[in-house]
């Protein structure tokens, strides 16, 4: 719902003042963890500016799709950070790379 787009960033926008870092973007839905393909599909994403990986926003969507006309609601997906990728050529060592943060930032992040 891009309504419930612009007000979160809206909000957003003003909670900066204080701190808040927040970036609005697209997001690649998949359902693996670690994707079998990365190779391929995470220079892809990169490329076309995709701003993250979740594995969630696109049931959330497809449900409020799907019974829309029974149960009118309005949906938006908002994702925390909890892992950095880097692609090969931003590797010392040439590899995928995976930075990800500890229990306890991701509670207090």
């Amino acid at each position: 719902d891009f309504g419930l787009l612009r007000l979160a960033e809206e909000t957003c926008r003003e909670e900066a003042a204080r701190g808040l870092k927040f970036h609005v973007g697209k997001v690649f839905t998949s359902d693996y963890f670690y994707h079998p393909q990365m190779e391929t599909l995470y220079p892809l994403l990169k490329k076309y500016g995709y701003a993250g990986i979740e594995m969630e926003c696109s049931a959330l969507y497809g449900a409020a799709s799907e019974y829309q006309s029974e149960f009118p609601c309005r949906v938006l997906g908002m994702c925390t950070v909890s892992d950095e990728i880097y692609l090969p050529e931003e590797t010392a060592d040439g590899k995928f790379g995976f930075k990800g943060m500890s229990a306890e930032e991701r509670e207090t992040s």
